[in-house]
């Protein structure tokens, strides 16, 4: 397993815009990696990110529903993978790639980070 320490497996995903590591409701990323050529605020789309993930968590175990380990937003200019860090774990791992990207690869990155 790969410790959220060193996000840098994912910038060799095909499309890698940026990932950051949110933990709790935490507004602010506690690590973050961006693409050279990024022209986004990472910390500020991490964190609605974020948002997005803590209330889906919220409403998948108030409907008895199971856990909700990802979420996908497939925008019109971008993916947004947002990642929990374990069922025991408060922390969010969120990946931003292109639209033309390598969604199976993410996928895979990204579990290199589940507890």
């Amino acid at each position: 397993m790969t410790t959220y320490a060193d996000l840098s497996p994912l910038g060799e995903v095909d499309g890698f815009v940026g990932a950051a590591v949110f933990e709790g409701s935490g507004t602010a990323p506690v690590l973050q990696q961006n693409s050279p050529n990024a022209r986004i605020d990472l910390g500020k789309v991490g964190s609605l990110a974020n948002a997005v993930m803590i209330n889906a968590r919220d409403t998948a175990r108030k409907t008895g529903s199971g856990h909700c380990g990802m979420i996908h937003v497939h925008a019109a200019k971008a993916h947004i993978l947002v990642e929990s860090l374990g069922r025991d774990s408060n922390a969010n791992l969120v990946l931003i790639l292109e639209q033309q990207c390598n969604l199976g690869m993410a996928r895979a990155a990204l579990k290199q980070y589940v507890n």
